[in-house]
């Protein structure tokens, strides 16, 4: 009896399995138009403008020419974001998202040249889309500093995102981490853009840096009007037994509290992990800690709102 049971169990679960297989009969494919080691759909999203619907594709191994290294022209790994037709196959156009030369320098009043460094920077790793807004980052993105004096050079992972507004036609890029703050023990090794979250009404960017205070982890609020950034957290360096733990590893957002404001919920998941919410002024609401060393709890968040209550489950 019971092997009967245990066989009937088994075909129900296949069963169930089978009703959830993709359409295979009318397949639309795409590929990456010249590389095939390009990482094309990495990231995946959904955009509609007007009544126009395309599949956007992250791909960040894509080599592009770039002007590099005072003046010569190079190809180079810097990755890309690509419009796909969703009916054609085969029908994808790179986005403009980055048109400037991969070394742009700039002088100080201070004698000290910057200057940035897109070769692997992983372009297309992180993409999110609103009704208007496409967000590509590059969290690997590496800003270059040099001090004339000493003729010495840092290179930082500060990483950098991009967003295109207004059916793609402004661009604006937003690097919270690219300042004076270097080293690993400041927001030299940031990697801004590492997890990202753009709150409903278009207004805000939330973005991640888990590489900031010695991998410790930190999270930006960005104004999307004016690129102000809103808030940050945190401000300086925790405590010693903080190092390591890449808070904003993963983030999510929704409403945790009763102000009709989203918030945001963050996962840190080295050690034991845990997963944190805050406020949308960056109040730290709750905490939830892991409990299995190397589990890597919070590494992935998703949050939803499941039975239309207007709050959010995670």
């Amino acid at each position: 009896m019971w092997r009967l049971f245990f066989y009937l169990m088994i075909m129900l679960k296949c069963s169930i399995s089978l009703a959830f297989n993709f359409e295979t009969n009318k397949v639309i494919i795409h590929k990456p138009t010249y590389s095939k080691s390009t990482h094309f759909g990495y990231s995946v999203a959904g955009y509609k403008v007007d009544n126009d619907s395309w599949i956007l594709i992250g791909a960040p191994l894509t080599q592009r020419e770039r002007i590099q290294d005072y003046g010569h022209l190079n190809r180079i790994r810097e990755g890309a974001i690509y419009r796909c037709r969703i009916n054609v196959p085969n029908s994808c156009y790179m986005l403009p998202f980055d048109k400037k030369d991969d070394w742009h320098e700039v002088r100080d009043q201070h004698g000290i040249y910057y200057a940035e460094n897109k070769t692997d920077q992983l372009l297309g790793a992180t993409l999110q889309v609103t009704d208007d807004i496409i967000l590509a980052c590059a969290p690997n993105y590496r800003h270059v500093s040099r001090v004339l004096r000493h003729d010495e050079f840092r290179y930082e992972p500060t990483g950098i995102c991009y967003t295109l507004k207004d059916k793609m036609r402004k661009f604006e890029e937003h690097a919270p981490c690219r300042n004076s703050l270097w080293g690993h023990h400041r927001q030299g090794y940031c990697q801004a853009g590492f997890s990202s979250a753009i709150a409903k009404n278009d207004s805000t960017l939330f973005l991640s840096g888990p590489g900031a205070w010695y991998w410790q982890g930190m999270i930006f609020s960005i104004d999307l009007d004016n690129k102000d950034i809103r808030h940050k957290y945190p401000e300086k360096s925790g405590q010693g037994n903080e190092d390591d733990s890449y808070r904003g590893y993963s983030l999510g957002i929704g409403l945790f509290d009763d102000d009709n404001v989203e918030d945001l919920v963050v996962g840190a998941p080295r050690g034991r992990g845990s997963v944190e919410i805050f406020s949308s002024n960056f109040k730290l609401l709750h905490t939830i800690q892991g409990t299995q060393m190397g589990a890597y709890f919070g590494a992935s968040i998703i949050a939803v709102d499941l039975n239309n209550d207007k709050y959010t489950y995670f």
